[in-house]
């Protein structure tokens, strides 16, 4: 079932305070999640919904608020993504050819990126840039030690 997502309103100073509170004190300038939060849209997704989604160009990051979405690549199992996780931004930044499918296994809320946007934050704010590519960073190492 793939359906189109609800967009909801949520303010600029709780996107803020949610990317926050996803990046941590020590994370990007106040500045910098500013200027991300300004291109966030919040979407609500129906359990059940399957989100399709092509790496590079065009693709779309999701942090999730809340809810859950399990997400496969070539068909197989990659991960489950609870709230406080970003689902999309690997692929985007490998510009990965494969095609990742997650479905939402329970009613999700997330913050809706375009790659291309958060390119342009990243442009203006090298330390968004730097706390994305740390947070990346350890949670690949914290995925390897789990192999």
């Amino acid at each position: 079932m793939t359906e189109v997502v609800e967009r909801i309103d949520v303010g600029r100073v709780e996107r803020i305070h949610t990317l926050r509170g996803m990046f941590g004190a020590a994370g990007p300038s106040t500045a910098a999640l500013a200027a991300l939060a300004a291109q966030l849209d919040a979407v609500r997704m129906p359990k059940g919904m399957i989100v399709q989604q092509v790496a590079g160009p065009g693709s779309v990051i999701y942090f999730v608020l809340d809810g859950e979405l399990v997400v496969e690549r070539d068909g197989k199992p990659f991960g489950v993504f609870g709230p406080r996780s970003v689902v999309g931004v690997l692929p985007a930044f490998a510009r990965d050819s494969a095609t990742f499918v997650a479905t939402v296994t329970a009613d999700a809320t997330a913050l809706r990126l375009r790659f291309e946007d958060m390119l342009e934050v990243f442009e203006d704010h090298f330390d968004m840039l730097e706390a994305a590519l740390s947070g990346m960073s350890r949670n690949t190492i914290e995925l390897r030690r789990l192999i």
